[in-house]
């Protein structure tokens, strides 16, 4: 068994899947085409690594075990932890997270079977807002890139 994630590394990783969403968002909106679900899976896992990232930091993953269930991919329980542990969001952000929660919890971004388009949000708000959000999980644990 590898050494643990370190909350630096953990935001480091929700940065980079940040950018991949960032990179579909572009393609699709070149093309004219409404969002695919890749993008939201991206922002998802951002936001869920972000999140993480920020609890780790401030020790609450020692009494949640924050990558086993429940807590695993429950965008919502995570960030109500995260907030009273002292994280502020964005209330945009935190909004967009209620949205997307349900959906990843359930893995509605995952699969094929799943497949089409789901648009939440425009591509321009999604991003801005997670990337809002993971400024703040930055903010909050003193990351410098």
């Amino acid at each position: 068994m590898g050494n643990p994630v370190q909350p630096d590394d953990r935001l480091a990783y929700a940065v980079s899947l940040l950018k991949g969403a960032e990179a579909i968002g572009a393609s699709a909106h070149k093309q004219g085409r409404r969002l695919v679900q890749p993008f939201f899976l991206l922002i998802c896992f951002a936001l869920e690594n972000g999140l993480k990232a920020y609890l780790q930091h401030c020790g609450v993953d020692g009494t949640e075990k924050i990558d086993r269930a429940p807590l695993a991919h429950d965008l919502k329980r995570l960030a109500d932890l995260a907030t009273k542990a002292g994280l502020v969001l964005p209330k945009d952000s935190s909004n967009l997270i209620d949205s997307l929660s349900d959906y990843h919890f359930q893995h509605q971004f995952r699969y094929p079977k799943n497949a089409g388009t789901v648009e939440i949000f425009s591509n321009e708000f999604t991003y801005v807002w997670a990337d809002k959000a993971l400024a703040s999980v930055a903010r909050g644990i003193g990351y410098v890139p």
